[in-house]
């Protein structure tokens, strides 16, 4: 769910290629996402009849951390989930899939490294 808001505000509102990146660290799983914009996300305040302009507070309901960064050429908006409790998925390998998309074409390719927590 949390990939798939962060991916709908890149196609909404960036409309920039984007690459995700996912790692787990200690007992949480790290995801976040980057787009080539500058524009900070917007935590909107939610009315009954708004449509839209949810995604934010869904991420922000269900992860442990969210935030973003601004970086040369963009920004990246990152949330964790904690995994403690969940039947040992902390022990999961630190490979991770980066995936880029365009409006054209969607690929993966394996990372070895995942990235580091800023």
């Amino acid at each position: 769910m949390i990939v798939g808001e962060l991916a709908s505000n890149v196609v909404d509102h960036a409309h920039t290629i984007m690459t995700l990146r996912a790692a787990v660290r200690s007992s949480a799983l790290y995801l976040a996402m980057h787009d080539g914009s500058s524009a900070p996300p917007i935590l909107r305040t939610v009315t009954v009849p708004t449509e839209r302009g949810r995604g934010l507070r869904l991420v922000e309901a269900v992860s442990s951390t969210w935030g973003y960064r601004l970086e040369h050429g963009g920004k990246t908006v990152w949330a964790t989930l904690d995994l403690a409790g969940s039947g040992g998925m902390d022990t999961v390998s630190d490979d991770i899939e980066r995936c880029e998309s365009t409006e054209e074409d969607l690929r993966c390719v394996r990372d070895q490294e995942p990235p580091q927590r800023r």
